[in-house]
């Protein structure tokens, strides 16, 4: 008898309703308005040093049940550079645990931003940790690459990825803009059952999938 195959899925998009993407808004504006941010005053910008900063405990990704058939789950789609922009597993080699002082910093980055978890720099469309940057403060809640779109600092991008992914069933914590370990959970089941590659990070067919884009 003939054997059946599964058909190929392309990458799904999620198609973000209104009262989501209002609440994106009403977080982003919250998230500006604790660092002293206007409405004009949205652009990426060094931030005061002196504020405090929070650690967080990272620990291993843990599973949560799958939402898709495993039928439909079948295609493993290949995600390449796409307009330039560098794919994850590129964004993970272009700068890994790079420790330097704040001078070497300053005199090799254009944008150096501070948000709760730490010092991050920015690489094209990635945020990636500033290590060493302020040596009292060197541990970070996830220490890869962060796809960024629109001008977004990282903690604004995660908290844009946490409201998506509650919409989508996924994610039933609190919105931090830390990419925390339930977070993590989250971002790789979504990307298990809607056929990405499964890194447990923000990258560009994340963000594409989540319709934030």
């Amino acid at each position: 008898s003939a054997q059946r195959i599964a058909p190929i899925r392309e990458p799904q998009t999620i198609a973000l309703d209104s009262a989501t993407r209002a609440r994106e808004l009403r977080t982003l504006a919250a998230m500006r308005n604790r660092r002293g941010f206007t409405a004009e005053n949205a652009t990426l910008a060094k931030l005061d040093p002196q504020r405090p900063t929070r650690t967080h405990d990272a620990r291993s990704i843990q599973n949560q049940p799958s939402t898709l058939d495993p039928v439909e789950r079948t295609a493993r789609p290949r995600w390449h550079d796409k307009d330039g922009h560098l794919n994850y597993s590129n964004a993970c080699r272009r700068h890994w645990h790079e420790w330097h002082d704040r001078n070497w910093w300053h005199n090799h980055c254009d944008t150096i931003v501070f948000i709760s978890t730490g010092y991050y720099f920015l690489d094209g469309s990635y945020w990636y940790p500033a290590w060493g940057y302020d040596p009292f403060n060197n541990y970070y809640d996830y220490d890869g690459p962060i796809y960024t779109y629109g001008n977004l600092l990282p903690d604004e991008v995660i908290a844009n990825v946490q409201v998506a992914l509650q919409d989508a069933g996924y994610y039933f914590g609190q919105i931090t803009g830390t990419l925390s370990v339930e977070t993590r959970a989250a971002l790789a089941n979504f990307q298990r059952d809607y056929g990405l590659p499964i890194t447990g990070a923000i990258d560009e067919p994340t963000i594409e999938s989540l319709g934030l884009y």
